[in-house]
């Protein structure tokens, strides 16, 4: 069976993952402030407006403006495409909100989107809302376990409430970029621990401010064929790219 490819807009990404994501993929984005989680995002909707498929960016913080003005000034013109229809921006207060996810499928799916990015992931999974009649028995806790092998030590309200994100997320037909923050000599890629064992992709970013060198690592993507060899990237004019030159 052939796997449709969906590009991913980051100049040099593609060839290394045999065209793109994987088409209804969630790939995991993670990286500690400053590698470029926010900027790659903006990447793959801006090359789905390009490509006449509707994108859709759900942030948690409510300064869209901001991220629309930080975006041009790396040549990511996003305002044709926001007129058009192409891109929309949805601000999320997860403490407001009744049930974020809900909102966002119910988004996706009356909008027709074929990309999504949610920025980020981390604060979702740190507000358990699904989570009113979790006072399940040990046989519920060992189930769970036989689905998710992640860390015992994980809790298990946590561990289910990611787990029905995720779900809620594969029931859509859209490829969707999860971006979660990492801590510094953490074990796990992502913040919650538990979200790579979920998605079908990860990629880490990294920095090392001491050489000034940015990473990028293809950790996992299954149907797909890559490299596990960190990709040098930089940042330019014209955003986010993978440098020939591999260190």
């Amino acid at each position: 069976m052939t796997i449709i490819r969906i590009t991913t807009g980051v100049p040099g990404l593609d060839e290394l993952l045999q065209g793109g994501f994987p088409k209804g993929s969630i790939i995991l984005v993670s990286g500690m402030p400053g590698t470029g989680k926010t900027l790659f995002g903006m990447h793959f909707i801006y090359e789905g407006a390009k490509n006449d498929q509707r994108s859709l960016y759900v942030t948690l913080d409510e300064r869209i403006e901001k991220l629309i003005l930080e975006a041009e000034t790396i040549g990511i013109k996003l305002r044709n495409f926001i007129d058009a229809g192409k891109i929309e921006f949805l601000y999320l207060d997860v403490e407001k909100e009744e049930d974020f996810i809900e909102t966002i499928t119910k988004k996706v799916r009356e909008g027709n989107f074929e990309r999504m990015v949610i920025d980020s992931i981390s604060a979702l999974c740190e507000t358990p809302i699904f989570l009113r009649e979790l006072e399940e028995s040990h046989k519920f806790a060992k189930l769970l376990d036989t689905m998710i092998p992640v860390p015992l030590d994980a809790p298990l309200v946590t561990r289910m409430h990611i787990t029905t994100i995720i779900n809620e997320l594969r029931g859509l037909n859209c490829t969707s970029i999860l971006i979660s923050e990492l801590i510094d000599e953490s074990k796990g890629l992502s913040r919650d621990t538990i979200t790579e064992f979920l998605v079908d992709g990860v990629i880490i970013l990294t920095l090392d401010e001491t050489m000034d060198i940015r990473k990028m690592k293809i950790r996992k993507m299954r149907g797909t064929k890559h490299t596990l060899t960190p990709q040098s990237i930089e940042i330019t004019s014209q955003g986010l790219r993978i440098k020939k030159d591999v260190i």
